[in-house]
């Protein structure tokens, strides 16, 4: 059946800002956001007053201590031999090979919605944003003989780290609202990654062999969070995709709101943590029937259904459920504006940790959202054992539009911490 192979897929969410950009929505495939790690590359261009201007490359050329003339080179499309020797400031980016022809001496590129990521050039180069572009205009204009040199390339400890990359796709779901995407995020910028030889290196015009290349996209983050399953895969050999999700999910590290201000539609559970996932305490399982049940709930015909599981299926004549109702990790909500709410969610969790043991449920809120779950507390005596819940979500006012109300519910045992994420929210 198509759609048991399905449930194994992980896709990346493609580089697309907005909110509702994420695609790859369906509830059987794990969505993942690329986000940053703590290893962070810079480099740094000096100038004749001693401004330092921070930006990013792959820069190993050493220009050492020496200061060369600095001008403004526009787009630097059509050049002259007028910047012969020089560094250039332009408003584009590329790989410079018309820079070089020009016989320019490095090159300083404008571009601010991926100043962060770290590319080579054919020549000494740093990419800076927006802010720093302007300061160098400004020197420029001002200064007699403006000059300046570009440092190699350096890397430090990114305290920030992580948070997911601007260029990532936000949520929520537009196909499906009530199932929370992107669903985790994992490493996306500046990965190094193995190359083949044969292959051409984008935006180059030249042919160039590597063997390694830093890639970035959550084309890079994807990998990591495939190649976290069959990490927790080899550990389990008998659970389900379903399962490897939740244990990913649940187990995700928090990410912290106010670094993205998108929040669970930017990183979704968190960032991976692969070790952790082995051992999750609990999982959320999913089988075909149920993804063929939600289907039928937002509307799928069995024609449509047999379209995508390769197989006939008919939906039950009186089903009246919802996407909420499929046991998935996380739990969303969409509303209309201005209106007080009030849904439930029905979950399903099967014990995989310890084979007697009793977990307790907490729940944090960020306002605007009231949580409770019945039954508070849920007793295993055996492994592979299930028990069922149901999780409250309510408010007593509305919410603005594109405003988004977030909780957490963990399930612990004291040794294990099962997180969930709980968003309700309003979109256009």
């Amino acid at each position: 059946m198509m759609l048991l192979l399905m449930v194994s897929i992980f896709c990346p969410c493609p580089l697309e800002i907005q909110r509702g950009s994420t695609t790859n929505l369906a509830p059987w495939m794990m969505s993942v956001a690329a986000s940053t790690i703590d290893r962070k590359i810079i480099d740094r261009l000096v100038t004749g007053d001693g401004e330092i201007i921070e930006g990013t490359s792959i820069n190993t050329y050493d220009m050492g201590n020496e200061l060369y003339p600095f001008t403004y080179g526009g787009l630097c499309g059509d050049l002259d031999d007028s910047v012969k020797g020089k560094i250039v400031l332009c408003n584009l980016r590329d790989e410079g090979s018309g820079l070089l022809r020009a016989g320019a001496k490095g090159a300083v590129m404008v571009e601010e919605h991926s100043s962060y990521v770290a590319s080579t050039f054919l020549l000494p180069a740093i990419v800076v944003g927006s802010d720093g572009g302007e300061k160098l205009r400004k020197y420029i204009k001002g200064s007699a003989k403006p000059v300046a040199r570009i440092e190699r390339t350096s890397t430090v400890v990114d305290s920030a780290a992580p948070f997911v990359a601007p260029f990532s796709s936000r949520g929520p779901n537009r196909l499906v609202p009530d199932i929370l995407k992107p669903d985790v995020s994992a490493p996306g910028l500046n990965i190094l990654s193995a190359w083949s030889p044969e292959a051409a290196i984008p935006g180059y015009a030249d042919a160039q062999s590597l063997q390694y290349n830093f890639m970035t996209g959550t084309s890079s983050s994807c990998p990591h969070a495939a190649g976290a399953a069959a990490y927790v895969k080899s550990f389990h050999r008998d659970w389900s995709p379903a399962a490897i999700r939740s244990a990913l999910m649940t187990t995700a590290l928090p990410m912290d709101p106010s670094k993205n201000s998108d929040a669970e539609f930017a990183f979704g559970a968190g960032q991976i943590n692969p070790v952790a996932a082995t051992n999750p305490g609990l999982v959320y399982d999913v089988g075909v029937d149920d993804y063929i049940l939600t289907l039928c709930g937002i509307g799928y015909n069995s024609s449509d259904i047999g379209l995508i599981s390769g197989e006939e299926r008919t939906c039950p004549s009186d089903y009246k459920g919802s996407p909420r109702d499929l046991n998935y990790p996380s739990m969303a909500l969409r509303i209309d504006t201005g209106t007080p709410y009030r849904a439930n969610f029905s979950r399903t969790v099967k014990n995989v940790g310890a084979e007697s043991s009793v977990y307790n449920a907490s729940i944090e809120t960020s306002g605007k959202i009231d949580v409770k779950v019945e039954p508070a507390a849920l007793t295993f005596g055996s492994l592979n054992e299930k028990q069922s819940f149901v999780v409250t979500v309510s408010w007593h006012e509305g919410l603005a539009l594109g405003e988004l109300a977030r909780a957490t519910l963990t399930w612990s045992d004291g040794l294990h911490n099962v997180r969930s994420p709980i968003v309700v929210y309003t979109f256009v």
